[in-house]
Protein backbone atom coordinates (compact mmCIF):
# COMPACT_ATOMS: atom_id res chain seq x y z
CA UNK A 1 0.00 0.00 0.00
CA UNK A 2 1.42 3.37 -0.83
CA UNK A 3 1.85 6.21 1.90
CA UNK A 4 -1.40 8.10 1.03
CA UNK A 5 -2.98 5.21 0.57
CA UNK A 6 -2.00 3.76 4.29
CA UNK A 7 -2.74 7.37 5.61
CA UNK A 8 -6.30 7.78 4.12
CA UNK A 9 -7.29 4.34 5.21
CA UNK A 10 -6.16 5.21 8.75
CA UNK A 11 -8.58 8.25 8.31
CA UNK A 12 -11.36 6.63 7.46
CA UNK A 13 -10.87 4.03 9.77
CA UNK A 14 -11.00 6.23 12.68
CA UNK A 15 -14.23 8.29 11.01
CA UNK A 16 -15.94 4.87 10.29
CA UNK A 17 -16.22 5.86 6.90
CA UNK A 18 -15.63 2.82 4.19
CA UNK A 19 -12.52 2.18 2.55
CA UNK A 20 -12.10 0.62 -0.99
CA UNK A 21 -13.27 -2.96 0.18
CA UNK A 22 -11.42 -6.56 -0.27
CA UNK A 23 -12.03 -7.42 -4.04
CA UNK A 24 -13.43 -4.29 -4.92
CA UNK A 25 -12.53 -2.92 -8.63
CA UNK A 26 -11.64 1.26 -8.40
CA UNK A 27 -10.02 3.75 -11.03
CA UNK A 28 -6.49 4.85 -10.67
CA UNK A 29 -3.76 5.77 -12.31
CA UNK A 30 -0.08 3.93 -12.99
CA UNK A 31 2.93 5.75 -14.31
CA UNK A 32 6.10 4.20 -15.99
CA UNK A 33 9.20 5.82 -17.34
CA UNK A 34 9.48 6.69 -20.92
CA UNK A 35 11.36 4.46 -23.24
CA UNK A 36 14.85 5.01 -24.77
CA UNK A 37 13.42 6.13 -27.63
CA UNK A 38 11.02 8.94 -25.56
CA UNK A 39 7.41 7.39 -26.42
CA UNK A 40 5.46 5.42 -24.18
CA UNK A 41 5.00 1.92 -23.63
CA UNK A 42 1.94 0.05 -25.94
CA UNK A 43 -1.18 -0.23 -23.49
CA UNK A 44 -0.34 -4.39 -23.60
CA UNK A 45 3.15 -3.56 -22.57
CA UNK A 46 1.93 -1.04 -20.05
CA UNK A 47 -0.13 -3.60 -18.24
CA UNK A 48 2.62 -6.29 -18.41
CA UNK A 49 5.06 -3.55 -16.73
CA UNK A 50 2.44 -2.31 -14.07
CA UNK A 51 1.39 -5.84 -13.04
CA UNK A 52 5.05 -6.65 -12.40
CA UNK A 53 5.24 -3.56 -10.20
CA UNK A 54 1.61 -4.37 -8.58
CA UNK A 55 2.45 -4.55 -4.35
CA UNK A 56 -0.79 -3.14 -2.96
CA UNK A 57 -4.10 -4.34 -5.53
CA UNK A 58 -4.30 -6.16 -8.71
CA UNK A 59 -4.13 -4.22 -12.37
CA UNK A 60 -7.00 -5.58 -14.55
CA UNK A 61 -7.18 -3.12 -17.19
CA UNK A 62 -4.98 0.12 -18.88
CA UNK A 63 -8.18 1.79 -19.70
CA UNK A 64 -7.09 4.30 -22.19
CA UNK A 65 -3.76 6.16 -24.07
CA UNK A 66 -1.29 7.52 -21.91
CA UNK A 67 -0.67 11.18 -20.92
CA UNK A 68 2.96 12.46 -19.99
CA UNK A 69 3.34 14.07 -17.41
CA UNK A 70 5.94 15.82 -15.14
CA UNK A 71 5.87 13.52 -11.80
CA UNK A 72 7.73 13.58 -8.18
CA UNK A 73 10.81 11.45 -8.45
CA UNK A 74 12.15 10.15 -5.07
CA UNK A 75 13.92 7.51 -5.78
CA UNK A 76 11.66 4.87 -7.52
CA UNK A 77 9.85 4.28 -4.40
CA UNK A 78 12.15 2.52 -2.50
CA UNK A 79 14.54 5.65 -1.14
CA UNK A 80 18.01 3.85 -2.80
CA UNK A 81 18.19 7.10 -4.90
CA UNK A 82 16.56 10.17 -5.15
CA UNK A 83 18.81 12.92 -6.40
CA UNK A 84 16.14 14.88 -9.12
CA UNK A 85 12.88 16.23 -8.24
CA UNK A 86 10.73 14.89 -11.22
CA UNK A 87 10.88 13.25 -14.49
CA UNK A 88 8.99 12.89 -17.24
CA UNK A 89 6.81 9.71 -17.29
CA UNK A 90 4.02 7.73 -19.11
CA UNK A 91 0.32 8.02 -16.99
CA UNK A 92 -2.28 5.28 -17.25
CA UNK A 93 -5.83 5.00 -16.73
CA UNK A 94 -6.30 1.84 -14.76
CA UNK A 95 -9.12 -0.23 -13.05
CA UNK A 96 -7.69 -2.41 -10.37
CA UNK A 97 -8.73 -4.37 -7.61
CA UNK A 98 -7.69 -4.35 -3.86
CA UNK A 99 -6.48 -8.12 -2.98
CA UNK A 100 -6.83 -9.79 0.58
CA UNK A 101 -3.59 -8.90 1.36
CA UNK A 102 -3.72 -5.18 0.78
CA UNK A 103 -7.11 -4.07 2.96
CA UNK A 104 -6.09 -2.23 5.67
CA UNK A 105 -5.87 -3.45 9.33
CA UNK A 106 -7.16 -1.75 11.63
CA UNK A 107 3.90 18.27 14.50
CA UNK A 108 0.67 19.85 14.88
CA UNK A 109 1.43 23.69 15.00
CA UNK A 110 1.30 26.03 17.82
CA UNK A 111 -0.30 29.31 17.20
CA UNK A 112 -1.10 32.35 19.44
CA UNK A 113 -2.49 35.33 18.22
CA UNK A 114 -2.24 34.39 15.32
CA UNK A 115 1.20 33.70 15.25
CA UNK A 116 3.41 30.63 15.08
CA UNK A 117 5.23 30.44 18.78
CA UNK A 118 8.35 28.46 18.56
CA UNK A 119 10.93 28.62 22.19
CA UNK A 120 14.30 30.02 21.58
CA UNK A 121 17.36 27.60 21.47
CA UNK A 122 19.83 27.64 24.80
CA UNK A 123 22.74 25.63 26.03
CA UNK A 124 21.71 22.25 27.65
CA UNK A 125 20.89 18.89 27.51
CA UNK A 126 17.89 18.59 29.31
CA UNK A 127 16.48 17.38 26.17
CA UNK A 128 18.67 15.08 24.86
CA UNK A 129 17.87 11.24 23.45
CA UNK A 130 19.80 8.02 22.68
CA UNK A 131 20.07 8.63 18.62
CA UNK A 132 23.81 8.59 17.39
CA UNK A 133 23.71 9.01 13.49
CA UNK A 134 26.98 8.55 11.81
CA UNK A 135 28.92 11.81 10.61
CA UNK A 136 32.10 11.39 10.09
CA UNK A 137 31.98 11.39 6.45
CA UNK A 138 30.13 14.37 6.80
CA UNK A 139 31.98 18.07 5.98
CA UNK A 140 31.64 20.76 7.96
CA UNK A 141 29.03 22.62 6.19
CA UNK A 142 26.35 19.92 5.86
CA UNK A 143 27.03 19.40 9.73
CA UNK A 144 25.69 23.25 10.05
CA UNK A 145 23.38 22.36 7.48
CA UNK A 146 21.55 19.32 9.28
CA UNK A 147 22.14 20.88 12.71
CA UNK A 148 19.72 23.80 11.70
CA UNK A 149 17.46 22.02 10.02
CA UNK A 150 16.89 19.18 12.95
CA UNK A 151 16.80 22.47 15.01
CA UNK A 152 14.05 23.95 13.08
CA UNK A 153 11.71 20.51 13.39
CA UNK A 154 12.98 19.93 17.21
CA UNK A 155 11.21 23.36 18.00
CA UNK A 156 8.31 22.44 16.05
CA UNK A 157 7.72 19.33 17.75
CA UNK A 158 8.07 21.15 20.85
CA UNK A 159 5.73 23.32 20.19
CA UNK A 160 3.05 21.01 19.31
CA UNK A 161 3.51 19.52 23.12
CA UNK A 162 1.57 23.08 23.52
CA UNK A 163 -0.95 23.37 21.28
CA UNK A 164 -1.69 19.18 22.52
CA UNK A 165 -1.87 20.92 25.66
CA UNK A 166 -4.36 23.86 24.93
CA UNK A 167 -6.30 21.13 22.61
CA UNK A 168 -7.31 18.94 25.73
CA UNK A 169 -8.12 21.78 27.93
CA UNK A 170 -10.82 22.91 25.21
CA UNK A 171 -11.77 19.46 24.58
CA UNK A 172 -12.85 19.53 28.18
CA UNK A 173 -14.19 23.39 28.60
CA UNK A 174 -16.59 21.70 25.51
CA UNK A 175 -17.74 18.66 26.86
CA UNK A 176 -15.65 16.26 24.34
CA UNK A 177 -15.91 12.34 24.85
CA UNK A 178 -12.98 10.95 26.55
CA UNK A 179 -11.78 9.20 23.43
CA UNK A 180 -10.75 12.57 22.43
CA UNK A 181 -9.29 13.69 25.36
CA UNK A 182 -7.35 10.19 25.69
CA UNK A 183 -6.22 10.64 21.82
CA UNK A 184 -5.11 14.41 22.52
CA UNK A 185 -3.63 13.52 25.47
CA UNK A 186 -1.49 10.50 24.27
CA UNK A 187 -0.93 12.88 21.23
CA UNK A 188 1.20 15.38 23.41
CA UNK A 189 3.15 12.56 25.13
CA UNK A 190 4.25 11.70 21.17
CA UNK A 191 5.06 15.19 20.81
CA UNK A 192 8.00 15.08 23.55
CA UNK A 193 9.43 12.13 22.32
CA UNK A 194 9.48 13.67 19.05
CA UNK A 195 10.85 16.60 20.02
CA UNK A 196 13.47 14.86 22.28
CA UNK A 197 14.37 12.61 18.95
CA UNK A 198 14.94 15.70 17.11
CA UNK A 199 16.77 17.75 19.75
CA UNK A 200 19.16 14.69 20.09
CA UNK A 201 19.94 14.63 16.29
CA UNK A 202 20.60 18.65 15.98
CA UNK A 203 23.09 18.43 18.90
CA UNK A 204 25.42 15.39 17.55
CA UNK A 205 24.72 17.70 14.14
CA UNK A 206 26.07 20.57 15.74
CA UNK A 207 28.40 18.86 17.92
CA UNK A 208 27.57 20.70 21.19
CA UNK A 209 24.49 20.49 23.68
CA UNK A 210 21.11 22.49 22.71
CA UNK A 211 17.63 22.57 24.32
CA UNK A 212 14.24 24.59 24.06
CA UNK A 213 14.56 27.80 26.50
CA UNK A 214 10.69 29.03 27.31
CA UNK A 215 8.02 28.94 25.29
CA UNK A 216 5.80 32.37 25.53
CA UNK A 217 2.29 31.15 25.86
CA UNK A 218 0.88 35.07 26.65
CA UNK A 219 -1.90 35.56 24.60
CA UNK A 220 -3.34 32.57 24.43
CA UNK A 221 -7.26 32.41 24.79
CA UNK A 222 -9.01 28.55 24.57
CA UNK A 223 -11.26 28.15 21.96
CA UNK A 224 -14.98 28.20 23.26
CA UNK A 225 -17.14 27.31 20.57
CA UNK A 226 -17.26 23.96 18.62
CA UNK A 227 -17.11 26.08 15.45
CA UNK A 228 -14.01 27.85 16.36
CA UNK A 229 -12.13 24.37 17.30
CA UNK A 230 -13.90 22.95 13.95
CA UNK A 231 -11.73 25.40 11.86
CA UNK A 232 -8.68 25.03 13.94
CA UNK A 233 -9.10 21.33 13.55
CA UNK A 234 -9.34 21.26 10.02
CA UNK A 235 -5.98 23.47 9.60
CA UNK A 236 -3.36 22.79 12.18
CA UNK A 237 -5.11 18.75 12.50
CA UNK A 238 -6.18 17.22 9.26
CA UNK A 239 -4.41 19.17 6.94
CA UNK A 240 -1.35 19.81 8.66
CA UNK A 241 -0.77 17.05 10.77
CA UNK A 242 -1.85 14.89 7.77
CA UNK A 243 0.97 15.94 5.48
CA UNK A 244 3.57 16.06 8.41
CA UNK A 245 2.47 12.05 8.27
CA UNK A 246 3.27 11.81 4.52
CA UNK A 247 6.50 13.75 4.69
CA UNK A 248 7.58 11.52 7.96
CA UNK A 249 6.94 8.30 5.57
CA UNK A 250 8.30 9.62 2.56
CA UNK A 251 11.75 11.16 4.35
CA UNK A 252 11.78 8.05 6.23
CA UNK A 253 12.19 6.01 3.13
CA UNK A 254 15.05 8.70 1.67
CA UNK A 255 16.78 8.11 4.92
CA UNK A 256 20.32 6.21 4.93
CA UNK A 257 21.48 6.87 8.43
CA UNK A 258 19.76 4.01 10.43
CA UNK A 259 19.57 6.21 13.56
CA UNK A 260 17.79 8.74 11.23
CA UNK A 261 15.77 6.17 9.73
CA UNK A 262 14.49 4.58 12.71
CA UNK A 263 13.31 7.37 14.40
CA UNK A 264 11.53 8.86 11.54
CA UNK A 265 9.52 5.57 10.93
CA UNK A 266 8.50 6.40 14.45
CA UNK A 267 7.44 9.43 14.13
CA UNK A 268 5.40 8.55 10.76
CA UNK A 269 3.60 5.98 12.75
CA UNK A 270 2.90 8.48 15.32
CA UNK A 271 1.87 11.00 13.11
CA UNK A 272 -0.53 8.96 11.27
CA UNK A 273 -2.32 8.27 14.70
CA UNK A 274 -2.33 12.31 14.47
CA UNK A 275 -4.14 12.61 11.72
CA UNK A 276 -6.44 10.49 11.97
CA UNK A 277 -7.84 11.50 15.55
CA UNK A 278 -8.05 15.20 14.06
CA UNK A 279 -10.44 14.10 11.45
CA UNK A 280 -12.39 12.47 14.30
CA UNK A 281 -12.41 15.48 15.75
CA UNK A 282 -13.49 17.57 13.46
CA UNK A 283 -16.27 14.97 12.57
CA UNK A 284 -17.39 15.67 16.26
CA UNK A 285 -17.59 19.54 16.03
CA UNK A 286 -19.65 19.18 12.55
CA UNK A 287 -21.90 17.94 14.42
CA UNK A 288 -22.54 20.57 16.58
CA UNK A 289 -21.61 23.30 13.93
CA UNK A 290 -22.48 22.01 10.54
CA UNK A 291 -22.37 25.45 9.19
CA UNK A 292 -18.95 25.37 9.24
CA UNK A 293 -18.68 23.39 6.05
CA UNK A 294 -17.68 26.15 3.66
CA UNK A 295 -15.07 27.48 5.71
CA UNK A 296 -13.35 23.90 6.16
CA UNK A 297 -13.94 23.46 1.98
CA UNK A 298 -11.40 26.44 1.48
CA UNK A 299 -8.88 24.98 4.19
CA UNK A 300 -8.72 21.46 2.94
CA UNK A 301 -9.67 21.78 -0.61
CA UNK A 302 -7.59 24.48 -2.19
CA UNK A 303 -4.11 23.71 -1.30
CA UNK A 304 -2.01 26.44 -0.29
CA UNK A 305 0.80 27.80 -2.72
CA UNK A 306 4.20 27.00 -0.79
CA UNK A 307 7.10 29.17 -1.04
CA UNK A 308 10.30 27.36 -0.25
CA UNK A 309 12.52 28.93 2.69
CA UNK A 310 14.68 31.00 1.52
CA UNK A 311 18.13 29.41 3.41
CA UNK A 312 19.99 28.17 0.27
CA UNK A 313 20.57 24.66 0.01
CA UNK A 314 23.68 23.26 -1.44
CA UNK A 315 23.74 21.46 -4.54
CA UNK A 316 24.36 17.84 -2.30
CA UNK A 317 20.87 17.89 -1.00
CA UNK A 318 21.33 14.01 -1.46
CA UNK A 319 23.46 14.14 1.62
CA UNK A 320 20.98 15.97 3.92
CA UNK A 321 17.88 13.19 2.61
CA UNK A 322 20.54 10.35 3.59
CA UNK A 323 19.95 12.22 7.14
CA UNK A 324 16.22 13.04 6.78
CA UNK A 325 16.15 16.48 5.67
CA UNK A 326 14.54 17.46 1.89
CA UNK A 327 15.08 20.33 0.29
CA UNK A 328 12.21 22.94 0.37
CA UNK A 329 10.92 22.18 -3.01
CA UNK A 330 10.65 18.69 -2.34
CA UNK A 331 8.84 19.25 1.08
CA UNK A 332 6.11 21.63 -0.69
CA UNK A 333 5.77 18.99 -3.73
CA UNK A 334 5.25 16.47 -1.12
CA UNK A 335 2.87 18.65 0.59
CA UNK A 336 0.94 19.30 -2.72
CA UNK A 337 0.32 15.69 -3.77
CA UNK A 338 -0.67 15.05 -0.28
CA UNK A 339 -3.31 17.48 -0.39
CA UNK A 340 -4.38 15.84 -3.63
CA UNK A 341 -4.24 12.43 -2.96
CA UNK A 342 -5.59 12.35 0.88
CA UNK A 343 -6.43 15.52 2.37
CA UNK A 344 -9.24 16.33 -0.34
CA UNK A 345 -10.23 12.53 -1.22
CA UNK A 346 -11.17 12.43 2.94
CA UNK A 347 -13.20 15.61 3.27
CA UNK A 348 -15.20 15.25 0.40
CA UNK A 349 -15.44 11.44 1.51
CA UNK A 350 -16.62 13.01 5.22
CA UNK A 351 -18.60 15.76 3.89
CA UNK A 352 -20.71 13.46 1.92
CA UNK A 353 -21.44 11.02 4.15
Amino acid sequence: MTPAATIRSAILLALALPSTSCGERYEDEKCLDLLSDGTCPSSRDALLAIRRKDCDGRTISVNGKPTVEDRDDFGGGDGETGTSATREMCCYPVTRRHTQDSCPVPGRPFLAEGTLRLAPVRSGDGWRDDLHPVIEHLTASQRRELADAWLDIARGEHAAIAAFARLSLELLQLGAPAELLEASQAAGLDEVRHAKGAFALACVYAGRHLEPGPLDLRGMPLTSTPATLGRAAAGEGCRDETLSALLAIETARTSRDPAVRSFLRKVAADETRHAAFSWRLLQWTLQAAPGIVRDVDETLLVPSREKPTPRGWSDEDHVLEAHGIWSPRKVAMIRTRGHREIVGPCWRQLRAA
